[in-house]
């Protein structure tokens, strides 16, 4: 697939960076990866929205729908975000943990590429008169979470939430056009936002507090 194709290339150039640093100063990696991370991203991300912007396109016309509309791109991430994950994923190189600094690099990096491709087709759905949300789709390595969110067959839209990924979350989107779809309640997406900032324990509590909703809640999520 062209995302995956595009990830790839994406860990490649990042590790060989990576690599000419590792082992070495800390700071040094550090001053030269946020010169050169949100250029990184926001090329990598914008090739993914291109991609995104093309599946949408194929999609609306394989499904046959009707009237004329042509996806266009979401905007970049900032350059902010970018600088904030960079930031924290090399904490580790500072306590020499350098396989764990590039590990958290790499799957922030995974996370911010496809965010754009990601908000391309909800930019799209929501603009497109014709369109009545997306879906998450998985793959194979997807986390029991995401499996659950997407395996609800149900569409997502602007009234519900954004899209929610982690770090290394490879679940991708897809523009809906059927009238008759079952909406996604806004409740369950809520238990899967704002971890990024969390501690363990705040973390754990967190993910009690999912596990209870969907325990409590099984009928309604199959």
């Amino acid at each position: 697939m062209a995302t995956e194709e595009n990830l790839r290339w994406a860990t490649r150039d990042l590790s060989e960076f990576f690599g000419a640093y590792a082992g070495g100063n800390p700071i040094e990696l550090r001053d030269a990866l946020l010169e050169f991370y949100p250029d990184f991203v926001r090329v990598y991300g914008e090739q993914g929205a291109e991609l995104a912007a093309e599946f949408y396109d194929e999609a609306r016309s394989s499904a046959r729908v009707s009237g004329t509309y042509r996806a266009s791109l979401a905007a970049p991430i900032p350059d902010a975000q970018a600088v904030g994950s960079a930031k924290w994923a090399i904490g580790p190189a500072f306590e020499e943990n350098w396989d764990t600094a590039l590990s958290q690099l790499v799957g922030a990096s995974t996370r911010l590429i496809q965010q754009q491709g990601r908000d391309t087709t909800l930019w799209n759905t929501d603009r497109d008169p014709r369109a009545v949300g997306w879906r998450r789709e998985t793959r194979s390595e997807s986390c029991w979470f995401c499996r659950m969110l997407a395996g609800r067959g149900g569409v997502y839209t602007r009234e519900t939430v954004f899209f929610a990924a982690h770090d290394n979350c490879r679940c991708v989107t897809a523009p809906a056009w059927d009238q008759d779809a079952k909406r996604v309640p806004v409740k369950v997406y809520e238990l899967s936002k704002n971890t990024a900032r969390m501690n363990p324990k705040q973390l754990e509590t967190h993910r009690e507090r999912v596990r209870e909703y969907l325990a409590a809640n099984a009928a309604d999520l199959t």
